[in-house]
């Protein structure tokens, strides 16, 4: 099993409805036992200002035994309250 970390950054006017919404379909694709931890850190200022000044920042942090990167950035990139996406393999 590899262990994943990815981190969404929603619009800050997304409600909480949609955060839960995409957590539920990650929770699904994932499997419940092999998510480890999930923080939702809050709102943040945003590095790049050309996505806007501010952003809610959810950090997802899970087991996974085959390739899962795309599949878990498709589904957070299916609503428009998504601005960012980074998952990265922790050894």
């Amino acid at each position: 099993m590899r262990k994943y970390e990815t981190v969404i950054i929603a619009n800050v006017n997304c409600t909480l409805e949609n955060i839960d919404k995409i957590m539920l379909s990650l929770q699904d694709l994932i499997g419940k036992d092999n998510i480890i931890n999930v923080d939702f850190i809050g709102v943040r200022e945003l590095a790049n200002k050309l996505l806007g000044n501010i952003g809610y920042y959810i950090v997802i942090n899970y087991n996974y035994g085959g390739n899962i990167i795309t599949k878990v950035e498709n589904i957070c990139y299916k609503t428009k309250d998504v601005l960012k996406v980074v998952t990265v393999r922790i050894e």
